[in-house]
């Protein structure tokens, strides 16, 4: 009886969990979004329309596949501790489903969503900034109006606010170097972005799921 309890128990557990869980963090690769990939953060803003280079030398590493990207609750992490001398050129879009100023409601991945961005910043974040170097750039556009560039060396981060906009443009440079003769040892480049967005989930699949696992554990209590 115990066992079967615990079976229950944990059933209704994960059950819950997976309804109750939004978009969760995902793991991908620069060449991923190159290829056409995109992410969903955990607020519900979708970062798509990719393009990315990278140049430099003998000591840059221009392997996009070994870029680790990583999606988070309000924007994305880029793993660049091993980049060597590159220069990193990013170009995406940031936006949110159908007409949202004013407060309208649109719908995106079942959910009901209210809102639009409102702001966005950017971090480059060192493990060791004595010795490493870095520095970032990043252009943000609504359309063909300015919205404003955000600068931010190695270990410093730097923001934005305006008014509220369903799409944005992201045009971003990333220089990593070195110093005092050591390789660069910037850890991540990390992306984040507001908004008044209010995401309401909708998730069905989760509670059929739910449903379904306590299922079985009924079906264990009676074996």
């Amino acid at each position: 009886m115990r066992c079967s309890k615990r079976w229950f128990g944990a059933a209704v557990g994960v059950g819950l969990a997976l309804a109750l869980a939004g978009p969760g963090a995902s793991a991908l690769s620069l060449q991923d979004l190159a290829d056409g990939g995109s992410i969903t953060t955990g607020s519900g803003i979708v970062l798509g329309d990719f393009a990315i280079k990278i140049r430099g030398g003998k000591k840059a590493n221009k392997d996009l596949s070994s870029y680790l990207v990583t999606g988070t609750r309000t924007g994305f992490d880029v793993d660049v501790s091993g980049a060597g001398l590159a220069k990193l050129k990013l170009s995406y879009t940031a936006s949110v489903a159908g007409p949202v100023q004013g407060g309208a409601v649109s719908s995106l991945g079942g959910a009901s969503v209210i809102g639009g961005l409102t702001g966005a910043s950017v971090a480059l974040r060192a493990q060791d900034p004595f010795l490493g170097a870095g520095k970032l750039k990043q252009k943000l556009k609504a359309g063909r109006r300015k919205l404003g560039i955000l600068k931010a060396g190695l270990g410093e981060s730097d923001g934005s606010t305006f008014d509220e906009q369903t799409v944005l443009t992201i045009v971003e440079q990333i220089k990593l170097g070195q110093k005092r003769g050591a390789m660069h040892t910037a850890g991540l480049v990390q992306h984040a972005f507001g908004s008044t967005r209010g995401v309401v989930p909708e998730p069905a699949a989760a509670w059929l799921v739910c449903a379904a696992l306590v299922g079985l554990a009924r079906r264990a209590r009676r074996v």
